[in-house]
C-alpha cells in the first residue's frame, strides 16, 4: 500500500486549491490522496484509528454518481462508520485526505471543498465555513444530508459571536 501526498505534486489555481492547502496547513499532519483513475486509495487517520478509502465507482447501475468519488471511513476493526458519494468526478483531479479532529476532505474543481466532521455521537456532519488565521472565521454551516442549512455559526477569531457582533467588528476593522 502506497501512501501519497494529499497534493500529489500537481499544480493548481484558484480557491479551491488556497482551502484545501489552508486545510492542510491546519492540520499539521494531514495525510491525504489525489486521483484521476480508478484505483482505491487507504489513508489511516493522523491517530491511526480511522482509515479513510477512496474509490471512483466503477458501476453503470447509477450513472448519476458512475466514475465518481466515493469515500468510506473504517474504523481500527474495519467496520464501516461513515461513506459518502461525493459526486466528485474521478475523471478530473481530485484531493482527499485527514484534517483536524478527524474531519475528511475532498477537493475537485467540480464540487469544490466539501468537508466531514466527526461528531461526539460518532455521527459525521458535512460542514461548511472559512478559516483565517488557523482560526474559524466568518460564516459557518453545517448541512443535512439534502444540502440544506441544519445550523448556522458565526466566528470571530476563533470564538463563536453573534452575526450582529460579526458584522459590528467587521465594519470596525474597515473604518481604520
Amino acid at each position: 500500500m502506497q501512501r501519497k501526498s494529499a497534493f500529489g505534486g500537481h499544480r493548481r489555481r484558484g480557491s479551491v486549491f488556497s482551502l484545501a492547502v489552508l486545510l492542510a496547513a491546519l492540520a499539521g499532519l494531514c495525510w491525504g490522496c489525489s486521483g484521476g483513475g480508478g484505483e482505491e486509495t487507504r489513508m489511516p487517520s493522523p491517530d491511526g484509528y480511522y482509515t479513510l478509502v477512496a474509490t471512483v465507482n466503477q458501476s453503470k447501475a447509477d450513472v448519476a454518481t458512475y466514475k465518481c468519488v466515493k469515500l468510506t471511513v473504517l474504523d481500527g476493526s474495519g467496520g464501516v462508520v461513515f461513506r459518502k458519494q461525493t459526486r466528485a468526478s474521478g475523471r478530473i483531479r481530485w484531493q482527499a485526505g485527514w484534517g483536524p479532529n478527524h474531519r475528511i476532505w475532498i477537493s475537485s474543481n467540480d464540487i469544490g471543498v466539501q468537508c466531514w466532521d466527526r461528531q461526539r455521537d460518532g455521527s459525521w456532519q458535512h460542514v461548511r465555513g472559512s478559516y483565517k488565521r488557523n482560526q474559524r472565521h466568518g460564516k459557518w454551516e453545517w448541512l443535512n444530508d439534502d444540502g440544506s442549512v441544519r445550523q448556522t455559526r458565526w466566528f470571530l477569531g476563533g470564538a463563536e459571536v453573534t452575526e450582529d457582533e460579526f458584522l459590528k467588528r467587521l465594519l470596525e476593522k474597515e473604518k481604520k
